[in-house]
């Protein structure tokens, strides 16, 4: 197994190809919720990925 950067490379090949034969493995959703703190300031949270 070759790692570059804490990346399994074979695994990203592998999902890179799963991906292109069938590109629904590809959505995701997710959310942020945030909260305005004034001038340029939000504090955010991510939400569920999925």
């Amino acid at each position: 197994m070759t790692v570059i950067n804490d990346v399994d490379v074979q695994a990203l090949k592998d999902t890179t190809a799963a991906v292109e034969a069938n590109p629904l493995l590809g959505q995701v959703s997710f959310s942020v919720d945030g909260a305005w703190q004034g001038g340029c300031r939000l504090t955010a949270q991510t939400g569920t990925l999925t």
